[in-house]
């Protein structure tokens, strides 16, 4: 969405910001992805809403009038998720048993898109240059190796965290709904000031 804007458009886009030209608020208690964009032009108005997804249009309203409204494509897609088969059993299990031509099509667009956008990163410096450093001084794959050795040793040692421990249940599937929870409840509050920090919303020197 962003690969045709090149740094005069940043340089603009920074000299709107520092005029008030604009202004970003925190809408609190939506889904995760919620963009209402609003312009105004002497005496007219537009706003535009976007849920879920980046390309998801939901509602345009243009001096006052809906002119549009679709609140349908969000419905459908948490109807469509079953969440029943994504356990860890049932996804070795399928790993095991499905067939490589069967899902070669799909999954092999899917490596294709990921090694693209990986290599990309690789290739040139975007943001604090993590990955690039992490296979400059480790190897992306050392770090996994790391964590696979270290989860083998505890295993032939028979040594693990015990339900009861922290956020440990008694089996893999409670333990990451577990985590799940943690992520998708506990973190709300933290990702609301987080999101009030980047927009500067907040007075951080009054609070601390």
């Amino acid at each position: 969405m962003l690969e045709g804007i090149t740094q005069e458009h940043i340089e603009k886009t920074k000299m709107c910001v520092a005029s008030n030209l604009c202004e970003c608020l925190l809408v609190e208690n939506k889904p995760n992805l919620y963009i209402v964009a609003k312009v105004t032009a002497g005496v007219h108005c537009v706003e535009v809403t976007i849920v879920d997804k980046h390309t998801n249009i939901t509602k345009i309203v243009k001096d006052g009038e809906i002119i549009f409204e679709y609140t349908a494509e969000t419905e459908k897609l948490e109807e469509g998720i079953d969440c029943s088969k994504l356990t860890v059993k049932d996804i070795l299990t399928f790993a095991n048993e499905v067939k490589i031509e069967d899902i070669e099509e799909i999954i092999g667009r899917q490596v294709k898109m990921n090694s693209a956008i990986a290599q990309e990163g690789l290739d040139n410096n975007y943001g604090a240059q993590i990955g690039k450093t992490m296979m400059q001084t480790r190897g992306k794959i050392a770090s996994s190796v790391d964590a696979a050795l270290m989860a083998f040793n505890l295993s032939v040692r028979n040594k693990s965290f015990l339900p009861g421990e922290g956020i440990i249940k008694g089996d893999v599937e409670e333990t990451i709904k577990s985590m799940g929870y943690i992520g998708r409840v506990g973190m709300k509050m933290t990702d609301t000031e987080i999101l009030n920090i980047m927009i500067d919303r907040v007075d951080v020197n009054r609070d601390c």
